[in-house]
């Protein structure tokens, strides 16, 4: 933390390089460009960080943002894409007609803060061509909002403080988060006692926090254990991995935070050996066995592995990977043979180097570390969330913890040893605790094909949101004692639990109870109002009402579980991709739904109502006298119904609209 005097001179310096009038001229590459150090967007969220930090949310709260990655990547309802840009779709078609609204949002912030009009900032909002306010939800936009307007008020009669966290600005004043940033602002300047310069003053209030909760962290947010249910295609996957891009997944992250999650994804997985001569190169090539017991890497892999002799599994893995010349004392050796050490004297710890062929053996740690040492690049993303799928196997070793077998080439004696693993689940809730202003995620696909008592055990009872773990030191967790290493373990507040579930497998009536009482479940149904239509031959088919028509006889038939989601016609744009679907994927469907029963399929399509020529499916006899004789002895006497595919209904457009429109004649 810089001093306030470098404070007030970074504030001087950010108004110089951006005075309120450079604002009606800022380009779009001036506002937001990729790996550039110089735009209005990253001064706000980087260089002047010390002035209010509203880092670690996604880059959308900027309205508009660049992409690093210029890779092709499908629009949605809530962001728009092109290779250059995204930015919420309802601030226009091009990121250009997005800019320029967005740049009218921060000159208007500029110009209110200076009049000192705190409840005007607080109404404002993006705006479209016609002047209307567009409901943009994003909290996260709130933050940089009033970030803007704190550097451009009239310093000599501030009315913003540097603060930009409801929950803490509610706590110091005495007033509710949800009274709105306006009024939270309002009630802290009046606080501020007289003469005391603003900066100081933001100070103050992160000290008094800070006091009163032992330096915890501000309360945070309540949690979300919430499934989405529903029929097959109804885009239950496709919204999590948006909630997951856009609330857990952070842009431009600071190099400590990079740092921690290299060590976390990429350094925890490797074996004892391979941490070993990771951390030898990193040290230079050589050190004794207490300085890498003390480097980051094996702390992290020691914590991982749950090892009770941290010493002596290090110094096992050093002498079995010894070169065949070394002065070890060890009849255990094995490949790759990349270590030597030298002789120790009474006096002398014994030092570890790389030898032999360790460059080749070590490419791969090489490139590692190499990796590390760079740090973050430009755009780096740091992913909050772990995503599973369960199934039938998938158990509470995987989830929460368990006994792994490692390989002959992590122990000293060469034999298969089991070690204490932690499973996806407790690991994210290690890195939650770690960052309490973070919110993480635990997103489950298939919640239900999972048997939930066998997989969470005793943590089934933790997940609830009056169990949790603050964080905050207010109040003390509902802890319990995991059975394989013996450690007590609680779920912080600060992680959220997602989950998908297919109906069609399942219904909620057969769900696991203690499940149902623990998660909000939020329908995800069929909506044909997102498809379009297709057109053929100067015949238009109209593909929502073809699906409404669909599902309405599914329902009849069977239930609304089992009715057909709209993502199976999402990417049809031309007749013979209608063909593909409705051949390979929606009569498949309804086979497996219906076990054949083809008289009910051909209800669902309409069939029964239209020309043969237009029918997917028809209705033919067999002769059985004519197949087997007079004397076959088998039922139903001479003749035998069954169903035929007709391939070239799939080719007639009248075949589809006959789904949903009667014809005068059949």
């Amino acid at each position: 933390m810089k001093d306030i005097e470098q404070l007030y001179a970074l504030w001087d310096e950010f108004l110089k390089e951006w005075p309120a009038q450079r604002l009606r001229t800022m380009t779009l590459d001036e506002y937001t460009k990729a790996g550039s150090k110089d735009t209005f967007t990253y001064w706000l969220e980087w260089r002047l960080r010390d002035l209010g930090s509203i880092r670690g949310i996604w880059a959308s709260k900027f309205g508009i943002f660049s992409r690093a990655n210029d890779e092709p990547k499908e629009s949605h309802g809530r962001l728009r894409y092109c290779d250059s840009h995204a930015w919420y779709s309802a601030l226009g078609a091009t990121a250009e007609e997005a800019f320029e609204k967005v740049r009218d949002y921060v000159i208007q912030i500029a110009e209110l803060a200076s009049q000192g009009d705190v409840d005007g900032i607080g109404a404002l909002g993006f705006k479209d061509s016609e002047g209307r306010s567009l409901r943009i939800k994003e909290a996260e936009g709130e933050a940089f909002r009033w970030k803007v307007a704190f550097h451009y008020q009239n310093r000599q009669n501030p009315v913003i403080v540097d603060v930009f966290k409801p929950a803490l600005l509610a706590a110091y004043t005495g007033r509710s988060a949800s009274e709105g940033m306006a009024a939270l602002q309002k009630a802290a300047i009046a606080k501020r006692p007289a003469g005391m310069g603003i900066l100081e003053y933001g100070r103050q209030i992160g000290t008094t926090h800070q006091q009163k909760n032992g330096g915890a962290a501000p309360p945070p947010a309540p949690c979300t254990n919430l499934i989405y249910y529903g029929p097959p295609g109804t885009g239950k996957t496709h919204k999590l991995n948006e909630i997951l891009e856009h609330e857990y997944a952070q842009t431009n992250v600071s190099p400590e935070e990079w740092r921690n999650r290299f060590i976390a994804e990429k350094i925890t997985t490797l074996k004892w050996w391979e941490s070993a001569a990771a951390v030898l190169y990193d040290l230079g090539g050589k050190a004794d066995v207490t300085q890498m017991t003390r480097h980051p890497f094996i702390q992290a892999i020691a914590k991982t592995k749950s090892s009770r002799n941290l010493r002596a599994t290090l110094w096992g893995a050093l002498q079995h990977h010894a070169i065949k010349d070394s002065i070890v004392a060890t009849q255990n050796r094995a490949a790759p043979a990349v270590f030597d050490k030298n002789a120790s004297s009474k006096n002398a710890s014994s030092v570890w180097k790389l030898a032999g062929d360790w460059e080749d053996a070590c490419a791969d740690l090489i490139a590692l570390v190499d990796e590390f040492k760079r740090g973050p690049q430009e755009a780096s993303v740091i992913q909050r969330y772990r995503f599973v799928t369960f199934h039938q196997s998938y158990g509470y070793e995987e989830f929460v913890e368990g006994l792994r077998p490692v390989l002959n080439d992590e122990t000293a004696q060469g034999e298969v040893a089991y070690e204490i693993r932690p499973g996806v689940f407790k690991q994210l809730c290690d890195e939650a605790r770690q960052s309490p202003g973070q919110r993480f995620a635990m997103v489950i696909d298939e919640i239900n094909r999972g048997n939930i008592s066998k997989i969470f055990g005793e943590l089934i009872t933790l997940i609830e949101a009056d169990k949790r773990d603050p964080l905050n030191g207010e109040k003390p967790p509902i802890e319990v004692v995991l059975p394989y290493s013996g450690e007590k373990f609680s779920v912080p507040a600060n992680v959220d639990i997602y989950g998908t579930m297919n109906t069609a497998d399942r219904s909620l009536a057969l769900l696991d109870m203690a499940l149902r009482r623990r998660f909000e479940f939020r329908p995800l149904l069929p909506d044909g109002t997102l498809l379009g239509k297709v057109v053929f031959e100067n015949k238009e088919i109209n593909l929502c009402q073809m699906l409404e028509k669909m599902n309405a006889r599914i329902e009849a038939l069977y239930d609304r579980d089992h009715c057909i989601g709209h993502a199976y016609l999402m990417d049809v744009k031309h007749f013979d991709d209608l063909k593909n679907v409705f051949r390979h994927r929606i009569i498949a469907l309804l086979e497996e739904y219906f076990f054949d029963d083809w008289q009910k399929i051909r209800l669902v399509l309409g069939d029964n109502q239209k020309e043969k020529a237009h029918q997917f499916m028809t209705e033919s006899e067999t002769d059985l006298n004519a197949l087997f004789g007079e004397n076959h002895e088998l039922e139903n006497d001479a003749l035998k119904r069954h169903y035929v595919l007709q391939e070239k209904a799939f080719s007639e457009p009248d075949a589809y609209i006959g789904i949903y429109q009667s014809f005068s004649s059949n």
